[in-house]
């Protein structure tokens, strides 16, 4: 085959019976002329590939084999690429569902902790309010009780 390993080829196998075979390896038209009667080749550039083109086979039909050949890799492509596409929106709702789930449950324990420091101070003025209600209440008795005796006693001695 003309050309350097690397370059791919399109062999039409048996154009007399119209079927042909699209080959992507090196030296494959070679090997498989030597299977048929197809000697004659000739080396086309398509689409800026070398393609062997055997003969009794025009250079149209040669051009649809490779356009068929491009439409499967595309669509193969865009499979893949939509594939991946899926795959990565449901990872990004994956984790903004964590997120989310994470960020509500911080919210909700900061949300419980400041409630609870709300409870005790409420619990805590309303035990030292109390606490001082009673000793003024004491203290005021206390003061009304002596001042009631001092005033009896001095009833008394006079």
């Amino acid at each position: 085959m003309p050309g350097s390993d690397s370059v791919h080829t399109l062999l039409i196998v048996l154009p007399n019976s119209g079927t042909f075979d699209v080959v992507l390896t090196p030296r494959a038209c070679n090997t498989r002329l030597q299977l048929t009667d197809q000697v004659d080749t000739r080396e086309e550039t398509i689409q800026g590939y070398s393609w062997i083109a055997c003969s009794g086979f025009n250079i149209i039909r040669v051009v649809a084999v490779v356009v068929v050949v491009v439409v499967k890799v595309v669509v193969e492509v865009v499979i893949v690429v939509v594939v991946v596409v899926v795959v990565v929106v449901l990872l990004l709702v994956v984790v903004i569902v964590v997120v989310v789930i994470v960020v509500v449950k911080v919210v909700v324990e900061v949300v419980v902790v400041v409630l609870v420091v709300v409870v005790v101070v409420v619990v805590v003025v309303v035990v030292v309010v109390v606490v001082v209600v009673v000793v003024v209440v004491v203290v005021v008795v206390v003061v009304v009780v002596v001042v009631l005796v001092a005033v009896v006693v001095l009833v008394i001695e006079n």
